[in-house]
């Protein structure tokens, strides 16, 4: 392992590779951030809309 290690070719193809699975991993992690942003202002707006309805089931513009 130690002359793995030495090899500044071996570290280079190394490095690399680790830097391009980390961009895809920052980007999956990006996509995740968007898509729970959107889930959560959808959450919102349906507990605003059952909020609007009360518990009669009458919708109450002025809320």
């Amino acid at each position: 392992m130690e002359h793995l290690l030495a090899n500044p070719r071996y570290m280079n193809d190394f490095s690399k590779a680790l830097a391009a699975e980390v961009r895809i991993l920052l980007q999956e992690v990006g996509k995740l951030r968007d898509e729970k942003r959107a889930l959560q202002y959808e959450v919102s707006e349906l507990l605003a809309a059952k909020a609007r309805y009360g518990g009669d089931g009458e919708y109450h513009p002025e809320w």
